[in-house]
C-alpha cells in the first residue's frame, strides 16, 4: 500500500480546499466569514487554517497590486543554451527590473518576470530591444504582458 503524503492527507478536507479557495480570491476575510461560506463555525475556521499554516502548505504574504503601483508585469519565457543558462540567470539577478527568475523544465527553460514603469517600455521590451531577448545564448524568446 503506498505511503500517504502529509499534504495530501492535508488537502484531503473538502473544507480545507475550499478555504485556501476563499483565501486566493480574499485574503483578508474574516474568520467569520471563511465560517460562514464553508458552513462551519469561526473557531472550526481557525482551526483548519492554523493547520494549513503550521503544515507549511499555506503561507501568509502581502502582494503588490502593479495596477495601483502603475507598472505592467511582463513575462519572458527563453530558451536558453544549457551551458549558458547558469551565466544568465548570474547576470539577470542584476537588472533592476528582474523581480523574478526561475529555471523550467520544457521547451523553454528560463521565465523572467519584470516591471516596465513606463509604457513605452513594454513596447521596446515587446520589439525585442530589450537585453534580456538579445543576450548571447537565448535560442528564443516569447513575452507575455500581464494583465491584472
Amino acid at each position: 500500500m503506498p505511503r500517504e503524503v502529509k499534504g495530501r492527507s492535508l488537502l484531503a478536507s473538502e473544507k480545507r480546499k475550499k478555504l485556501i479557495s476563499l483565501l486566493q480570491r480574499d485574503g483578508r476575510m474574516s474568520l467569520t466569514e471563511l465560517g460562514r461560506e464553508l458552513g462551519i463555525s469561526h473557531v472550526a475556521a481557525k482551526k483548519h487554517l492554523s493547520k494549513l499554516i503550521s503544515s507549511g502548505l499555506l503561507k501568509v504574504r502581502a502582494g503588490l497590486s502593479p495596477k495601483a503601483l502603475d507598472v505592467r508585469l511582463l513575462v519572458v519565457l527563453c530558451e536558453v543554451e544549457h551551458g549558458k543558462l547558469m551565466a544568465l540567470l548570474e547576470v539577470f539577478k542584476r537588472c533592476p527590473r528582474v523581480v523574478f527568475l526561475s529555471t523550467l523544465i520544457g521547451p523553454y527553460n528560463l521565465m523572467v518576470v519584470m516591471v516596465a514603469e513606463e509604457p513605452g517600455l513594454v513596447k521596446i521590451m515587446s520589439l525585442g530591444a530589450c537585453c534580456i531577448r538579445r543576450t548571447d545564448g537565448i535560442r528564443r524568446s516569447e513575452l507575455y504582458v500581464v494583465d491584472e
